[in-house]
């Protein structure tokens, strides 16, 4: 038998593993920092065989798992739970763990019910353009053509107050370049930002201020920022050789597409 632990200082979580053999073990995790509230029993028969049960009580979390061969599992997962979060109680009766639609049975075994709703009617949102102007992106290199909306988010219920939040919705129809995040063959080499939905925003200087400010920061993150005149060609973006699919793949230079017959060097 080994063990092994972990202990999540920023997470506030405690774990621990006890693997008895590849086939049999348990697991144990104990939070003081959960958001949630629910109780969950449920079973994984897809591929190892799992028991699990877990409850929630906000701030204070725990969850214990056993695994255990095959045999030992139902014919197909299943999970009895009940959870309140989004202002409604959520259900599942022996149903499915898994996001499948549609269910091969009732609402009454997986369901909802909201109460927010219920007591305070449902909530519609509206949007009302308050300013519209086509501006100039300052970057390092140049600037960027693009327009902003500044828009007015307002959502109601019959029997509530209103709450509206303004926010400014920016177009760059020519996208800033940056590096991609080169985590997979699809997002290697050079990506761009287009456009961004901002959080509470007030006026056009600060939205583009914020636009700025992320576009510098992923140039920080996903490196190029000592390139600050950004003239790389796309026919000189790179892939990631060993790319989805299995196979080698290289970039067609002429149009800018992943071509698995091309050769590789």
């Amino acid at each position: 038998m080994n063990t092994h632990k972990h202990f999540d200082k920023k997470d506030k979580n405690y774990r621990r593993w006890w693997n008895i053999t590849d086939r049999f073990g348990f697991s144990m995790e104990f939070s003081y920092n959960s958001t949630s509230y629910h109780i969950n029993l449920i079973n994984f028969s897809d591929d190892e065989g799992e028991w699990g049960f877990s409850m929630a009580i906000r701030p204070i979390a725990f969850y214990f798992h056993v695994k255990v061969p095959r045999a030992l599992c139902l014919k197909e997962s299943r999970e009895l739970c009940a959870s309140v979060h989004g202002g409604g109680l959520w259900w599942s009766l022996w149903g499915s763990p898994w996001c499948d639609y549609p269910k091969p049975y009732g609402k009454w075994r997986d369901g909802n019910f909201n109460f927010v709703d219920f007591f305070l009617g449902k909530s519609t949102c509206t949007r009302t353009t308050l300013e519209e102007r086509d501006v100039l992106i300052p970057m390092p290199e140049k600037s960027y053509k693009a327009t902003v909306k500044m828009v007015e988010f307002k959502w109601t219920r019959p029997r509530w107050f209103a709450k509206m939040v303004t926010r400014a919705d920016i177009k760059v129809p020519e996208g800033i370049p940056h590096e991609g995040k080169g985590t997979c063959a699809h997002n290697c080499g050079v990506d761009a930002t287009y456009g961004m939905t901002t959080g509470k925003c007030h006026s056009i200087p600060k939205a583009v201020g914020i636009l700025v400010g992320h576009c510098l920061s992923d140039r920080v993150k996903y490196g190029g920022w000592s390139d600050w005149e950004w003239r790389k060609p796309r026919e000189k973006m790179t892939v990631n050789k060993s790319a989805a699919y299995g196979m080698k793949c290289v970039e067609d230079k002429k149009v800018g597409i992943i071509n698995p017959n091309a050769e590789t060097a």
